[in-house]
């Protein structure tokens, strides 16, 4: 719905934007969308790119809308799509990112602040702006496994980051 929302709004594709204002501007080639029967981009997911293209996404995410000094998105856009969206009883979500609350948060509460990409199989993309970190994985486990990687994220990797900070 979201690429057909775009392509009313303003004339153009989904992937004819996302080209020209996103992925040419991060020098990001090696990407592929999913189609719908009717040949548009899928934009309700599917959609692969590298682990290092998935880092730049979270890297101009943790910088406000910029990538190396040059604006991609607005700041606004930015703030707005890592504010909670949802109803306070509802599950964190901003608009396409997940909202991982510092501790006293719920179930998916981290012991930072921290938002997050999430697609099937467990691609991630972990944005922790407090550590000025972003952190990427991908697997293939189909099978539900996207909650282990994002607990292994919560558990090890961002409390190795606090202690390397503190030191």
């Amino acid at each position: 719905m979201l690429g057909k929302i775009l392509m009313r709004a303003t004339g153009h594709s989904l992937e004819k934007l996302a080209g020209e204002y996103l992925f040419t501007p991060l020098r990001t080639t090696n990407y592929r969308w999913a189609r719908e029967p009717d040949g548009s981009v899928r934009a309700s997911g599917f959609f692969e790119t590298t682990p290092r293209d998935m880092a730049k996404l979270g890297q101009v995410m943790l910088d406000g809308g910029t990538w190396k000094g040059r604006r991609i998105v607005s700041e606004s856009w930015v703030r707005a799509s890592v504010t909670r969206q949802t109803a306070l009883d509802d599950y964190a979500y901003g608009f396409l990112w997940h909202l991982l609350p510092k501790e006293g948060g719920g179930i998916m509460s981290f012991p930072v602040d921290a938002f997050a990409a999430a697609g099937q199989g467990g691609q991630l993309i972990v944005v922790a702006p407090e550590l000025r970190l972003v952190v990427v994985t991908t697997a293939g486990n189909f099978t539900g496994q996207g909650p282990h990687l994002l607990s292994a994220i919560k558990d090890h990797v961002i409390p190795a980051a606090m202690r390397s900070q503190s030191e």
